[in-house]
């Protein structure tokens, strides 16, 4: 929720007075700089994530929709190959993505 909140309803909507490409890269730029750990596939996927979320919020102006997406992109691959990693959560939360 804390991506959805700090990244969208703060910078996007705060840098949106100097442009839309700003408003919308820079968000995107620290979403992906912080999923780095991720690796290359992990990046692709949270930047095709970052960008649909965005998208969704420009359009609707709602952080809810993203916040449910995000909810949903962590806890779907959590059901589906379950918690029995090395660790609690998955090495990519969204790594369910890549696997497609």
């Amino acid at each position: 929720m804390f991506e959805e909140v700090f990244l969208l309803g703060a910078l996007t909507r705060g840098l949106r007075q100097w442009g839309l490409g700003l408003a919308v890269g820079l968000p995107i730029l620290l979403r992906l700089l912080y999923h780095t750990y991720q690796g290359p596939l992990g990046a692709i996927s949270v930047v095709a994530f970052g960008l649909t979320v965005t998208a969704v919020y420009v359009k609707t102006g709602r952080l809810w929709p993203s916040v449910y997406a995000h909810i949903l992109a962590d806890v779907i691959p959590m059901a589906v190959w379950g918690a029995d990693r090395k660790s609690t959560r998955l090495n990519s939360s969204h790594e369910w993505i890549s696997r497609m």
